[in-house]
């Protein structure tokens, strides 16, 4: 979207709420500026340029938000899979698919998007980050899955980082580290410089 001091947000009920963020101390205090009426419920959301990318649990939705006061549907792909989570890079959004894995979706055209690429995970997928060529994505019990995407339809498992009776729901990577959310156990830290030998550095327990 164009304007920086603007929030999307996705609640339990279904719908896709726009907030100002101008004034950030009333922003608790405030109705939203739009509202988009979505008859499935949204997972997560992805602003880039004028559109918002919504995972929900029937498949993704694509909205054109280039006027935030009136979000219009633009594009949807169904999806057997709920989609819990979203991320994207260039022209291809990733999206951790529960029991089905990772699938990657050609956006280039946000009026029709397609699947092109998928990798079924061993848990189930409920976060994806991407970094550079690779995919991270937190498994639950099955650990961090860690997946070259440099060839979108054909993506390829490198490693995978777990613990004992782990159950990773989230995942960000940056400057070279990656920082998974572990239910059980709190934070853990993980030195993923070489994505084919991540190596955990730290963890903050989380009582």
């Amino acid at each position: 979207m164009k304007s920086p001091n603007s929030i999307l947000i996705s609640f339990l009920v279904p719908g896709l709420f726009l907030f100002d963020l101008i004034v950030p101390d009333l922003f608790a205090q405030q109705l939203p500026r739009a509202y988009s009426k979505i008859s499935s419920q949204i997972n997560e959301v992805k602003a880039i340029g004028d559109y918002a990318y919504c995972a929900t649990d029937s498949g993704l939705l694509i909205l054109n938000a280039q006027d935030p006061t009136s979000p219009i549907l633009v594009g949807r792909l169904y999806s057997q899979a709920k989609l819990k989570a979203i991320d994207a890079s260039g022209d291809y959004a990733y999206l951790a698919a529960d029991d089905f894995g990772l699938k990657i979706i050609d956006i280039s055209n946000p009026d029709s998007p397609r699947l092109i690429g998928t990798y079924d995970t061993p848990g189930r997928a409920y976060d994806v980050c991407i970094d550079g060529y690779f995919a991270y994505v937190a498994d639950e019990w099955e650990g961090l899955q860690i997946i070259n995407v440099s060839e979108p339809s054909a993506p390829k498992l490198i490693e995978n980082y777990d613990t004992l009776n782990c159950d990773f729901t989230g995942v960000y990577v940056a400057n070279n580290y990656a920082y998974i959310a572990d239910t059980k156990s709190g934070l853990h830290i993980i030195d993923v410089t070489n994505p084919a030998n991540p190596t955990f550095v730290g963890a903050c327990p989380v009582e």
